[in-house]
């Protein structure tokens, strides 16, 4: 059954403009677009996010809010794309967290190497 769904994360207050970015390079990767809306299922029913992700093979998009507390939540409608949701949210949310530190370690002095591989991002920071 096609429904729109709400998946809280465990980011707490992000930023906005590291998000975007990487709304933007997750984009570049599947193709999509950054967008700041995402339909249902019979590609009605807009409904405005602060920001969204459509790709080719998933066009009702993803879509990001910050709920009343200040945590990030994912909304879309999955009905028949779930893994396809999944993979996105974990990318989205693993890039974040990579971005977010690697800019931290800078800020602090640190030379960074990444290392992504599919288990994950490997990040060394280095000390100059």
């Amino acid at each position: 059954m096609s429904h729109v769904a709400m998946y809280k994360t465990r980011i707490l207050n992000p930023n906005l403009e590291l998000l975007r970015t990487v709304f933007e390079a997750v984009a570049a990767r599947h193709d999509g677009r950054v967008t700041d809306q995402i339909k249902g299922y019979f590609m009605k029913d807009d409904r405005r996010v602060a920001l969204g992700l459509t790709t080719p093979d998933f066009p009702r998009g993803l879509g990001v809010n910050i709920d009343e507390t200040g945590a990030l939540e994912f909304i879309c409608d999955p009905y028949a794309f779930e893994n396809k949701v999944e993979s996105l949210k974990a990318e989205i949310l693993q890039t974040y967290q990579t971005v977010a530190v690697s800019r931290v370690l800078i800020e602090l002095g640190y030379s960074i190497n990444a290392d992504t591989n599919a288990g994950g991002t490997l990040i060394e920071g280095v000390r100059a």
